[in-house]
């Protein structure tokens, strides 16, 4: 899904246009909590077993990898391990997983579950973004918007790097993280853009901040600790001038019947629901209940 970039209210400590030293790796997972998944490239491929030093070369093929009995297997064949690790040569073809080709290297690690597997992209950050800037923004789209997409989409990898290192990732390629697919979502003219901005994070009391960003806010964005519960100093409810958005406006109709059962499927048993009572929307933020957040929308009813 294209997302156009959050606009929030950077106070004065935040400071813009930062640039980092260095370019570290970042490890996205690709695949998440799966039995199993397909990896295939045109070059051979290193397999390497970091618990032991073994090391295997692949043919160019298809391999599956699984999660039976608790450990990653090449198929059938048991390394009794709980990483294994698949590079490809220098300038080699890239590697594919579930038919999607990506840049860097992989490991594939048992999860957090024990029963299933992570399949995990490690690769340099700035190039991670081609394929991150590529997905989230259209290409007709002027060229300081791209840059400031590319810097928004750089700043949240940078203040997400390490918090999950105990996964072995540091976020998913998914809306959870941010949208990752790869090389097919890598536009060249978009490339050069990111190119152009390397490095530059936005930052706040020194260090690179959670930058999140979305299609619509719908005429307003909301304050961080009513949808996280936490509180950002610079992630506050401010005014979304996005009328133009194609998600401006959505409705989702649920019968009463569909809310009770999910009520009820989370242990409030309320029988048969009679209505839904809410504060007033008119009249302005100071007249909301404390069942609104400070855009209006609904926080519990």
């Amino acid at each position: 899904m294209k997302k156009l970039l959050l606009l929030v209210a950077w106070v004065f400590c935040i400071n813009c246009g930062i640039v980092m030293a260095s370019s570290p790796d970042i490890a996205v997972a690709v695949v998440h909590g799966q039995f199993a998944a397909e990896l295939s490239c045109e070059d051979e491929l290193m397999v390497r077993v970091p618990d032991t030093g073994e090391e295997m070369v692949l043919k160019p093929d298809r391999y599956f990898v699984n999660a039976e009995g608790g450990t990653v297997n090449l198929g059938a064949r048991k390394f009794g391990a709980k990483t294994l690790r698949f590079v490809v040569k220098e300038n080699g073809k890239p590697i594919e997983v579930n038919k999607k080709a990506y840049r860097g290297s992989f490991e594939v690690r048992i999860s957090a579950d024990g029963k299933t597997l992570d399949v995990v992209n490690v690769l340099p950050l700035e190039q991670y973004l081609y394929s991150v800037v590529g997905e989230e923004i259209p290409v007709i789209f002027p060229d300081e918007a791209i840059k400031a997409q590319a810097v928004a989409a750089r700043s949240l990898a940078y203040n997400r790097l390490g918090n999950r290192s105990r996964l072995g990732y540091d976020l998913k390629a998914s809306e959870e993280g941010q949208d990752y697919y790869g090389l097919t979502t890598e536009k060249q003219a978009i490339n050069k853009l990111v190119d152009v901005t390397a490095g530059m994070v936005v930052t706040y009391n020194g260090q690179p901040i959670e930058a999140v960003y979305h299609q619509s806010g719908g005429g307003q964005t909301e304050n961080s600790r009513d949808v996280w519960g936490r509180y950002v100093p610079y992630l506050r409810s401010v005014k979304d001038y996005d009328w133009d958005a194609p998600m401006y406006n959505w409705e989702k109709a649920l019968p009463a019947s569909e809310i009770e059962r999910r009520l009820s499927t989370r242990g409030y048993a309320v029988g048969k629901l009679e209505s839904i009572r809410l504060s007033p929307l008119e009249g302005g933020s100071k007249m909301f209940g404390n069942d609104r957040t400070a855009s209006g929308r609904v926080q519990e009813m």
